[in-house]
């Protein structure tokens, strides 16, 4: 990213290491986006199938 991007790599570095709430983030972009009707989804399969 230092070669090709638009800034430094020292500017990429600091910004890297800054603490960042996705949570908070996600939540409020879903609230701004969504029209109200969800569906919560999980997907297990990183889950190992060898028991079945």
């Amino acid at each position: 990213m230092g070669r090709k991007g638009q800034y430094h790599e020292q500017t990429y570095r600091n910004n890297f290491n800054k603490i960042f709430d996705f949570l908070s983030f996600n939540t409020s972009l879903i609230e701004q986006v969504s029209s109200g009707d969800m569906i919560l989804v999980f997907d297990p399969s990183y889950i190992s199938k060898k028991w079945l």
